[in-house]
């Protein structure tokens, strides 16, 4: 159960962070790559490719078919061997 008290310093908490946050609004709302760095735009642009070429060039790893065999108790009962998983 939520007291007063809590509740009051959640809401305050909350007040202050809206006014410390701001409006959200500024001049220069995204930052773009400077001009001047062709070396960091450079190695961008080729971290991008490669990873672009790495998810068409390595095939998925092969599925594992397990086939699940029931093992019988005492009782005649089905047991399930659980710690194999998928």
């Amino acid at each position: 159960m939520i007291d007063r008290k809590t509740l009051l310093i959640v809401a305050v908490a909350f007040v202050i962070g809206l006014y410390v946050s701001g409006s959200g609004r500024s001049d220069n709302p995204a930052p773009s790559p400077a001009p001047q760095r062709p070396v960091l735009r450079l190695i961008a642009k080729a971290a991008k490719t490669l990873l672009w070429v790495a998810l068409f060039t390595e095939q998925p790893p092969a599925e594992a078919a397990y086939v699940v065999h029931a093992r019988v108790d005492d009782e005649g009962r089905p047991m399930l061997d659980h710690g194999r998983g998928w």
